[in-house]
Formats: C-alpha cells, sequence, structure tokens
C-alpha cells in the first residue's frame, strides 16, 4: 500500500485524528523533534499506533527509541535519508533533479541490498553484492557516482546517530580508481560531434530545438539550464547572457552569436501561453505550457529536451552511443579549450573553481572581450566550412522570426476639418 499525495495520505487515517502520518513510501511515521520516525506498515495502523505509544515519550525527550528491540531496516533508513532531501528541495537547497536522482539510486540500492534487512546487520557480503550488481550494468563512472550516493546515506545513519558504528566504506564500496575510468573512457568512441553534422542538425531541428541547440553550442547550456533560463537573463539587444549556473549557483555571463539570437527572437514569437506555475517567466515552454525538464505529478524526471534531441538524431539517422543533448556542451569544452583560454572558458561552462587554486578564488570577473573571444573561437570551427551553408541556415531564421512578427496595424488617415 503507498500514498501518492497528500489527500491519499488523509484518506488512508483510520480516524481523523489518528497520530500517525501516512508516508508516500508506505509507513506510517511521526516527526518528532526535527527527525522523522517509522512505527509501521500501511496496513497495520493498529500495530504503528501501538509502537507510536510505546516509544513517544523517550523520542519527545530525546532519548531514542525505548529498548533495542525496535530495529532500523534498510528502506526505513533510506526513506528517512530522502526525507531529509526532500526538505532541502523545499528549502531551495536540493533541485528536483538531484532529488530524483537520489530516490532512484536509494530505491534500488534498497532492492538489492533487502529492504527488510535490519541495517546494524549489514555486513561486507551485503555491501560487495550491492556493488556487483551495480558493476553489471554500469560503466566505471556511473558506478562511482552511485556509489558515492550510496555511502552518503550510511554516513547520514552514523551522523545522525541511528546507527552507534560507523561502516568501512571505504573499503566495502570502493569506487572505480582514475585509471580504470581513463581506460574505460579510451576504449570508448568520442563522445563528439563535426561541423557538418551538427549544422544539419540545426538546419532540420524545430524553432524550439535550434534554439536550445545553438545555447548548447555557444554557451555549453545543458538541458537543465536551458529548461529554468528565465527570459530575464537574456539580453537580445545587446546580445549577452547572465544566468548562474542552476546545479552549482556559479554566475556565468555569455555573448550570443548572431544566429542564436536570432534564434531566440524566433522562439519568443512562437512561445505557446504558460499554463504551468513553475513556467512563468521561462525563455522556452513546451505547446503543455510548462516547463521541459522537471518531476512529474507521479516523482518521475522527465527531461523532454534530452527526448527530443534523442529523436531528431535518430530522424537523421546519427543516434550513436555516448551522443546525447549534453553532449553539446562536451562540445564546447572541447573547441573552446583549443582556444588557449581556460579561464574565461571555464567561467562560460560554470565550472567551480579549485580550492588550491587561489588565482581562481580571488578572481572577481573576466572581461567581456576575453568571454567574446572564447564564443567566437567556437563559431568560426561550426560555420568555416560550407559558409553557404550557414548562411542559408541563418537566412532561414531570420525569415521565421520576419514571419512570426505580429504585423503593425496601419494607423487610419485622419478626417480634413
Amino acid at each position: 500500500m503507498t500514498a501518492k499525495n497528500k489527500t491519499d495520505r488523509q484518506t488512508l487515517k483510520p480516524y481523523p485524528d489518528y497520530p500517525l502520518t501516512a508516508h508516500k513510501m508506505g509507513r506510517w511515521c511521526k516527526k518528532i523533534k526535527g527527525i522523522l520516525y517509522y512505527f509501521g506498515p500501511l496496513d497495520d495502523p493498529d500495530a504503528a499506533l501501538e509502537k507510536y505509544l510505546k516509544h513517544r515519550d523517550n523520542l519527545q525527550a530525546g532519548l531514542g527509541w525505548l529498548s533495542d528491540e525496535v530495529v532500523l531496516t534498510v528502506v526505513e533508513l533510506f526513506n528517512q535519508y530522502l526525507e531529509a532531501k526532500d526538505a532541502q528541495v523545499q528549502r531551495g537547497e536540493l533541485s528536483p533533479v538531484t532529488f530524483a536522482d537520489y530516490r532512484r539510486i536509494c530505491t534500488n540500492a534498497a532492492e538489492i541490498i533487502g529492504k527488510t534487512k535490519p541495517v546494524k546487520s549489514l555486513g561486507p557480503p551485503d555491501f560487495e553484492r550491492l556493488r556487483n550488481k551495480l558493476a553489471e550494468t554500469r560503466n566505471s563512472t556511473t558506478l562511482k557516482t552511485e556509489l558515492q550516493k550510496i555511502k552518503t546515506v550510511f554516513h547520514y545513519a552514523y551522523d545522525n546517530e541511528l546507527i552507534d558504528t560507523p561502516f568501512r566504506l571505504k573499503v566495502l564500496l570502493k569506487t572505480p580508481s582514475k585509471k580504470t575510468i581513463r581506460a574505460e573512457r579510451n576504449e570508448r568512441e568520442p563522445q563528439m560531434m563535426e561541423p557538418p553534422e551538427l549544422r544539419t542538425i540545426l538546419s532540420s531541428a524545430t524553432i524550439q530545438m535550434r534554439g536550445m541547440v545553438l545555447l548548447g553550442l555557444n554557451c555549453a547550456f545543458g538541458a537543465s539550464d536551458i529548461s529554468s533560463l528565465p527570459e530575464s537573463a537574456v539580453n537580445l539587444k545587446t546580445g549577452w547572457i547572465d544566468f548562474p549556473r542552476p546545479k552549482t549557483g556559479i554566475p556565468r555571463r555569455c555573448p550570443l552569436w548572431p544566429e542564436t539570437i536570432d534564434a531566440l527572437r524566433a522562439v519568443l514569437a512562437k512561445r505557446p501561453a504558460v499554463k504551468d506555475p513553475a513556467a512563468t517567466g521561462k525563455l522556452f515552454v513546451t505547446r503543455h505550457g510548462s516547463t521541459y525538464v522537471g518531476m512529474s505529478p507521479a516523482g518521475k524526471y522527465i527531461d523532454s529536451i534530452g527526448l527530443t534531441f534523442g529523436k531528431l538524431l535518430r530522424k537523421l539517422e546519427m543516434k550513436r552511443d555516448g551522443v546525447n543533448f549534453y553532449t553539446l556542451r562536451r562540445i564546447f569544452e572541447t573547441v573552446a579549450g583549443s582556444s588557449e583560454a581556460q579561464i574565461p572558458v571555464d567561467h562560460i561552462m560554470g565550472h567551480s573553481p579549485d580550492s588550491d587554486d587561489m588565482s581562481s578564488i580571488y578572481r572577481q570577473q573576466i572581461s567581456d572581450p576575453r568571454l567574446q573571444s572564447v564564443v567566437n573561437h567556437v563559431r568560426l570551427w561550426l560555420w568555416s566550412e560550407g559558409s553557404e551553408v550557414a548562411w542559408l541556415a541563418a537566412e532561414e531564421i531570420r525569415r521565421e522570426t520576419e514571419a512570426a512578427k505580429p504585423k503593425a496595424k496601419s494607423a487610419k488617415p485622419k478626417a480634413a476639418k
């Protein structure tokens, strides 16, 4: 039995004054002194209430469970951890997209370990089975990311005194070495696209997708960046974007190519009406009036930009392993990096400054000409070959922009006196 939303959780209560709350993970719970405690499955509210009444006084006094007979299970630990992460989302400290990733990883890990298994009983065989199972279907980079996030769950358990002894996770959930990741990366086909391919994509894309692809190549924007980009951050008159990276909050400033400016004007001229409050003020809005990237009502992560871009690649017979919308960001880093101006490249990318690099900490700003030089370098790489094709693509954008503009009403001649 599950409780998907607030209405469901209210109707599941056996009577209105029932003191426990139905958690969406399928457990009766109660927050006491800022900590969420679980008291049993939803299909047995009487047993959950009995456990709550037995331990209530001790928990309210901050003394923990009354006795050792109450055992924290794996699913209860993961649910409690996700509840803490969800609170960070509500405070604006964590993005819904990142939370969805945590929930996916935690749900899968709990299934592999065993949901009802007591956390205190876990040992090396459990963690070894978890790591081996994940390694079957993940590359080294993904495996490292997921193992690191799983480790944070058990660190959370120890830090919040849910377990008495920390696990030796550095050994039990050992992440792949840098050498292993590099070796695996060397065996893969480069996640790169060449100018003719990119120009074909631009000439075949819809108005919205063309603007998105150009932002990916011009400003190294990923799907989440584009979905959350407010119109107020884009100045098409001056041709600049000032938009901190949502993932890190690091400031970014990027000059726009003429082709990008024309494409974004076309996007604004054809932008659908906003229906979802979350899309208010956003530059890109879906035909349903919502944001392109976010969480569905069922709590599922949706990336409509990535899905649409993938369909376009398949249509053009360009789809291959490792190539997706995020590839555009990799292309920018690769090409812009050859300009030998890494500092402005990092600024446009929104990369975190190295804590050991004091110059990056003290640096307050980067001059506009240096940023302009970097994006011009990428633009020259993209359009230098087949200049006629590039010109035709730019002209097509301009024609669509002009056609989308509302026609001005002709003024009526004043009557002669």
